[in-house]
């Protein structure tokens, strides 16, 4: 039996949306070899809390493990997303999260960075 009532009263009618944003995002890769302890979410936490909040997004973008790496260790590269709403962001700045990102996933998750 189906209930038209009840379904047109869950009908929403009002649709939301997202503006595009103003101002661009600027985006950097970052390799990290890892211990194979250190798990993708750990990551992925730790750069989302030193980044600032200059980041607007973080993504996966590989997993390495092979010859160039040692065997108890992983490589992640990880995608950031840079953006502020209400200007374009400079290279300094950019860079600047970008150090501190590097430096605290070096100090919490003994991580280095590939070139």
């Amino acid at each position: 039996e189906l209930r038209i009532p009840l379904l047109e009263s869950l009908y929403q009618t009002h649709r939301g949306y997202t503006p595009l944003p103003k101002y661009p995002s600027i985006s950097r890769d970052l390799n990290f070899v890892l211990p194979e302890s250190v798990s993708w979410t750990e990551l992925s936490s730790v750069v989302s809390q030193s980044a600032g909040a200059l980041l607007a997004g973080t993504s996966f973008s590989g997993q390495y493990r092979g010859k160039q790496i040692e065997a108890d260790r992983k490589s992640y590269v990880i995608t950031c997303r840079f953006m502020a709403p209400d200007r374009t962001l400079t290279a300094e700045e950019v860079d600047a999260a970008v150090q501190k990102i590097i430096a605290t996933c070096q100090q919490q998750l003994s991580a280095t960075l590939r070139a």
